[in-house]
């Protein structure tokens, strides 16, 4: 599995890799984001401090541009579905 971030966000290959990895980096649930409401869901949390994008890389996250990390999200709802 692939965990990425664009340094604010982070996604994952598959929605269960995410949840563990975001509980990993000390994440609630409840930070999850979906937008449900647009036509392109994009699921992903958001990387609120230097702290944790520097513990996500450390963990194995692989640092990536904005519109990579857009195609890994959404290609893992679509496989979610």
């Amino acid at each position: 599995m692939t965990v990425v971030t664009d340094g604010v966000h982070l996604a994952a290959d598959s929605l269960v890799e995410l949840h563990a990895f975001a509980m990993r980096l000390g994440l609630r649930r409840g930070w999850f984001h979906n937008r449900r409401d647009r036509k392109r869901p994009h699921p992903h949390y958001e990387v609120v401090s230097r702290g944790q994008l520097k513990l996500a890389l450390v963990l194995g996250a692989k640092e990536v541009r904005p519109r990579e990390l857009l195609a890994v999200s959404r290609a893992s709802w679509e496989r979610a579905q």
